[in-house]
């Protein structure tokens, strides 16, 4: 794990979130590597079934309600 920012005081957080001690800071590019092992395990955070809502065909966008002018006098645009 390579990150470009500067290391803050404390770095437990990403600790937790990486899942890793191994964190280098103030690198030219920020970069994670990942074993292979590690691409075949199941996301720790991963919501089972999410992908299946996401691709659900949306329905048709709905048409803008009708606006009306109810001023008097002419329409402020247009005869």
């Amino acid at each position: 794990m390579t990150l470009a920012a500067k290391a803050p005081r404390r770095h437990e957080a990403l600790v937790q979130l990486y899942g890793t001690r191994r964190i280098d800071f103030e690198a030219p590019d920020s970069s994670i590597t990942f074993l292979a092992r590690d691409l075949k395990a199941p996301a720790p955070h991963a919501q089972p079934g999410l992908s299946a809502v996401r691709r659900r065909p949306r329905p048709a966008p709905r048409s803008p309600p009708l606006v009306r002018h109810h001023a008097r006098g002419p329409a402020p645009y247009g005869p």
